[in-house]
């Protein structure tokens, strides 16, 4: 009842903010003679004043005056207030009651007053498995009752982002974020979020989000992808054009987002009017589940095979940086350090300025030295990475470790202090690697 009250007390505020300007008592107005006149009067005015600063000769004034004169003449003498024709009150009063009875009636063949509204958070997208939202409703439930389950946090999440509540969903990723020392899906979650919610961008804190998940999970391939486009937002489209591509080479051929994976690459490419490199397949998931049923000894040997025809391939297209870069780090899976150093060493020369080509090869170095230890010197080189990874990215953790070590092997104590302490305050307080670099800054003396 209070709904059709309501209801008709706006249709007749709306019908009277329409109707009352046009019942109003019509107004003369001028015409257009009038200004003619008027202007015609001024510019007689402005002669004289000419003539006076002595800017208009006797002459001139009079050929002036008399050509305005003329054109004052010719104007008629109508009257100088037209009356503007009346106005029907009642004719425009009943237009204006059966607006709002046929708008009443359109909304009750049609509409559905009787329906309860509906918050924006409460509703459900189209698409949508149907009982989501219950269960959404029900994690949220058990998450209020144990805080700390981790797991429900993140089933919570995934239930939020299909509802395409994203900032809930985001919430609700960090708090598994905290329970789980970043655990890579979680992170990676979180991250995704969000992007959903600042419209596609790849914020700064998105961005540390997927640094944490690929820390954790290397081939994480959500944050894989979102680093890349946050390359590509920033300018850089060869740099995220060639992680993507290094993502095509591992997503099963059958993957249902490899089509839009290899989609952005050709969009990027052609917008930033570079080539548009060719597809990379992927192992198909009957190629994975085939390598699942071999024996150790025959999965080495297809490995095997494809690392040396991977090999014969760059032989024939030397600047393929992707292409080295999986080389090497299949090379570093096999063993083969020697091998792995020299394929990551061409990535470094095709991209110097990448920080993952960078880390790649330094890992790869470290690798073929035997590894690192406390008594034993850094290879310089290893060390040149690491300053150049530093360089471009003065968060990166693995390169403030290694910097710090270095200092500390040269005895330089205030040098490895100052790297170790940014990098504790970039490390969560309770985390294992916490805990490692607060025992080696207390080793030096620190707090």
């Amino acid at each position: 009842m209070m709904f059709w009250v309501f209801a008709a007390l706006f249709s007749l505020l709306a019908v009277a903010l329409v109707l009352l300007p046009a019942l109003r008592p019509p107004k003369a107005s001028r015409g257009r003679s009038a200004y003619d006149r008027a202007v015609y009067k001024d510019q007689l005015a402005e002669i004289e004043r000419e003539v006076e600063r002595g800017v208009l000769t006797p002459a001139e004034a009079a050929s002036a005056r008399l050509e305005v004169e003329r054109r004052l003449l010719a104007t008629s003498d109508e009257a100088a207030a037209v009356e503007v024709q009346g106005r029907k009150p009642l004719w425009l009063g009943a237009v204006g009651v059966a607006v709002a009875v046929a708008a009443g009636s359109v909304y009750l063949a049609i509409g559905s007053p009787g329906v309860p509204d509906q918050p924006i958070a409460a509703r459900v997208p189209p698409g949508a498995p149907k009982g989501l939202a219950l269960s959404a409703e029900r994690l949220a439930d058990r998450v209020e009752k144990n805080p700390e389950d981790a797991e429900g946090w993140v089933l919570l999440a995934r239930a939020q982002a299909a509802l395409e509540r994203y900032q809930a969903a985001a919430e609700s990723y960090r708090r598994a974020m905290a329970l789980t020392d970043d655990r890579a899906d979680a992170a990676a979650g979180y991250g995704e979020m969000l992007v959903l919610s600042s419209n596609g961008i790849v914020t700064p804190a998105a961005r540390k989000a997927f640094e944490t998940a690929a820390a954790k999970d290397p081939g994480n391939a959500p944050a894989r992808y979102y680093l890349a486009l946050a390359a590509a937002q920033a300018g850089r489209p060869a740099d995220a054009i060639e992680a993507w591509r290094q993502l095509e080479a591992d997503t099963p051929a059958d993957a249902p987002w490899r089509a839009m994976l290899r989609q952005r690459i050709e969009e990027t490419a052609r917008a930033a009017g570079l080539p548009v490199p060719e597809a990379q397949r992927g192992p198909s998931s009957a190629d994975i589940s085939a390598a699942e049923r071999m024996s150790p000894e025959e999965r080495m040997k297809m490995i095997r095979s494809m690392v040396d025809n991977l090999a014969a391939r760059l032989a024939e297209s030397p600047d393929d940086a992707a292409g080295w870069q999986r080389l090497g780090r299949a090379y570093r899976v096999l063993g083969e350090k020697e091998k792995a150093e020299s394929a990551l060493a061409r990535v470094v020369a095709l991209r110097p300025g990448d920080k993952e080509a960078l880390l790649d090869h330094a890992r790869a170095l470290l690798d073929k030295e035997g590894g690192a230890a406390p008594e034993k010197p850094l290879p310089e080189a290893f060390l040149a990475d690491m300053r150049k990874v530093a360089e471009i990215d003065p968060e990166n953790t693995e390169a403030l470790w290694y910097l710090g070590l270095a200092a500390a092997q040269r005895h330089d104590k205030e040098q490895a202090l100052a790297q170790w302490r940014r990098l504790l305050a970039l490390l969560p307080p309770d985390s294992d690697d916490a805990k490692l670099v607060q025992r080696a800054v207390e080793a030096l003396g620190g707090k």
